[in-house]
């Protein structure tokens, strides 16, 4: 949880993981907690999926000679029923997806559907997040379509025209998506969506293929200035804090 600069924290941090590792090599934890403490040393808690860790902890549980068997089986209870939502949801998003897919026919581009879905659920797990969920997971779609097109379809001319015929059918379903988001939105919500609307902003991408097309090479700093902003990253940041 450390930011750059913070020597304390990254001191305590190397102090817990030579400490951890050591004792691991010696056989010091028994299972459940070496298990426990391999998945922390090779990704930290706080950004392992939690889904994914509620699924090993099911079984890791289980095995602790204090565990409450009935405390565990509503755990998995829990776990079964949220896991049925999400299913729910992949079905009804795969649906708009193949929709969305044959209706722009924008065949260079990556079918990220089910990518994007899990993404969705790292950020937005618990049941009541459902809406959210879909919506970012429409908003992820549309900006795969978006970055593959700059990336390694469209000409320099193509980037800077008005639109392009092949894109027209994009640019509608575009429209009319966000249309849809907008009025799953309460009335008090609603003043949410041109925040997400300019996460679609294309001026980095349009540097990005104008250097390619001049055989331009940014510096280190130049190219993370643009990168940052054209690699989804930063536009599903907004996108996650104007939904949720």
């Amino acid at each position: 949880m450390a930011i750059p600069g913070e020597t304390t924290l990254d001191d305590a941090i190397a102090f817990a993981k030579c400490h951890l590792k050591a004792m691991s090599m010696k056989g010091e934890f028994r299972s459940p907690m070496a298990e426990q403490v391999a998945r922390a040393l090779d990704i930290p808690l706080p950004r392992f999926p939690r889904r994914l860790e509620t699924m090993n902890y099911l079984a890791e549980y289980e095995q602790e000679d204090e565990h409450d068997s009935t405390v565990l089986e509503l755990a998995r209870l829990d776990f079964e029923l949220v896991r049925s939502v999400h299913l729910k949801e992949l079905k009804a998003l795969s649906l708009w997806w193949r929709d969305l897919y044959d209706s722009v026919k924008l065949s260079y581009a990556r079918d990220r559907l089910v990518e994007s879905y899990v993404w969705t659920c790292s950020l937005f797990h618990e049941e009541d997040y459902s809406r959210a969920r879909i919506m970012f997971a429409k908003v992820f779609g549309l900006l795969s379509l978006m970055d593959d097109t700059y990336d390694v379809h469209a000409t320099l001319e193509e980037c800077f025209s008005i639109l392009p015929k092949y894109l027209r059918m994009f640019y509608i379903k575009l429209l009319s998506t966000f249309d849809e988001l907008e009025d799953s939105l309460e009335p008090h919500e609603k003043y949410r969506m041109p925040y997400t609307k300019n996460a679609l902003w294309s001026e980095y991408y349009l540097r990005e293929a104008k250097w390619a097309n001049d055989k331009y090479t940014p510096g280190f700093a130049e190219q993370l200035e643009v990168s940052i902003m054209s690699s989804l990253l930063a536009q599903l940041t907004h996108t996650q804090h104007s939904l949720s």
